[in-house]
């Protein structure tokens, strides 16, 4: 090898491998967020319709019909109204058999700001994409609570990410193959 080849590779590859990283790294980054945040959707739509009839003085059975979602298995919507002593009134989560509860934090911040929105993990292996948004009514007012799991939403981050890493791997290899060959062809040209 001719002297100075490697450091003809290095200033060759490194800013290209600075460049493949941080893109990277970014498209991970956007990725991850945009995936998380599409997944308050649902809960954001279900939450405000049973905020609105609870509003106009719709009962907290009328806006949790239908079969429980068991949280640890079901990845649909779930729906919970709580009371203005931050009681349970009614609700179609239910997990290991009974309703779970959210922090009264997300109750607080929900009164306060108009809004919470938060993954909740009510134990592990359970997360779920949560919305929280206050109810008032002419006679008594709380918070209605409306979420749906994360895992289809973890597991296209997780593709994304596996499709990210082989492709910065194949950026790097690449672009190491091309600076080592040009090292080689400049190196060879001198002689």
């Amino acid at each position: 090898m001719p002297d100075g080849w490697l450091r003809a590779v290095l200033v060759a590859w490194l800013p290209v491998a600075v460049v493949a990283t941080v893109l990277a790294g970014t498209s991970y980054v956007v990725t991850q967020q945009v995936t998380r945040s599409s997944a308050d959707d649902a809960p954001r739509a279900l939450a405000q319709r049973a905020a609105d009839t609870l509003s106009h003085g719709g009962k907290p059975a009328a806006v949790t019909p239908g079969a429980p979602v068991d949280l640890a298995t079901d990845l649909g919507p779930f729906l919970v109204v709580y009371g203005p002593d931050g009681r349970v009134r009614a609700s179609t989560a239910r997990l290991d058999g009974v309703m779970p509860v959210v922090p009264p934090g997300v109750l607080a911040e929900a009164r306060q700001h108009g809004i919470d929105r938060v993954t909740w993990q009510p134990r592990p292996g359970v997360r779920e994409a949560v919305i929280a948004l206050p109810w008032q009514s002419a006679t008594t007012a709380g918070v209605v609570v409306a979420g749906a799991s994360l895992q289809p939403a973890e597991a296209r981050v997780d593709q994304m990410t596996m499709l990210l890493l082989i492709g910065w791997l194949v950026a790097m290899i690449g672009s190491l193959a091309m600076a080592c060959l040009g090292a080689v062809w400049l190196g060879s040209g001198k002689s």
